[in-house]
């Protein structure tokens, strides 16, 4: 990778640690910079494998704890 590019993801990255959540990822595209956040994260631990209306609820769990 150029060294001028990571050279400005390590300027980025800090910036990134000082003024925003830990959690944000920077879209960089042609025509500008996109700061991207996650509202939420629930990890779903489990053995059994989850079918998509099981995961739906969880998230759906997940957001209803969270507003009360």
């Amino acid at each position: 990778m150029n060294e001028e590019i990571i050279k400005h993801a390590e300027a980025i990255s800090e910036i990134l640690r000082k003024e925003y959540n830990p959690h944000v990822r920077v879209e960089v595209e042609a025509h500008g910079l996109r700061v991207v956040s996650d509202d939420g994260f629930q990890p779903i631990m489990t053995d059994e494998p989850k079918t998509p209306s099981a995961v739906l609820d969880s998230v759906t769990t997940f957001f209803s704890n969270e507003t009360n």
